[in-house]
């Protein structure tokens, strides 16, 4: 399931770009490729798709599909904002895949981490999966574009995490 979604996203892009260098439309497309995306929830209202998972976790409920997910890459909201604005207000970036990636996690690292800011909470439990992520993504020009925007590079899992619970 997780291949089959990421894959219609790569190719949606792709075609975006294959249209611009084909039709040359006028206009300078960047994208923001951003993998699980975790931070603060701005509208409590609202559903908050991946970040929602860990608040749930925090409020002491199961999240399923959450564990189902391989250990991947995080980037937080903010970033992943930040790299949007610097893709259509900075003037060198040109036709650009932006890699929002902040730092490799699994499942099990959140809910320690959860435990560790929330050490009376009823946090779910570790899985049986100790894989990890061992891919190595290039996003030095992502973290020169979060300095620009006034950052010292990607917002950590573990402050990350603190926004999205809210503390």
């Amino acid at each position: 399931m997780w291949a089959v979604y990421g894959a219609s996203k790569f190719q949606s892009e792709q075609a975006c770009f294959d249209f611009v260098k084909e039709k040359k439309p006028g206009f300078v497309l960047n994208t923001v490729v951003p993998n699980y995306v975790m931070g603060e929830i701005l509208d409590p209202r609202q559903p908050a798709s991946s970040g929602g998972l860990i608040r749930a976790a925090w409020e002491g409920q199961e999240v399923p599909i959450f564990a189902s997910l391989p250990s991947e890459y995080m980037v937080d909201v903010k970033d992943v904002g930040r790299l949007h604005v610097a893709a259509l207000v900075e003037p060198d970036v040109q036709n650009e895949r932006l890699f929002a990636f902040s730092q490799v996690y699994s499942y099990n690292e959140v809910m320690d981490l959860l435990r560790k800011l929330g050490p009376d909470r009823n946090i779910p439990k570790n899985i049986d999966d100790d894989s990890r992520d061992l891919s190595t993504i290039d996003t030095k020009r992502s973290i020169e574009l979060l300095q620009r925007m006034g950052r010292p590079g990607f917002t950590s899992l573990e402050e990350s995490i603190k926004e999205n619970i809210g503390i």
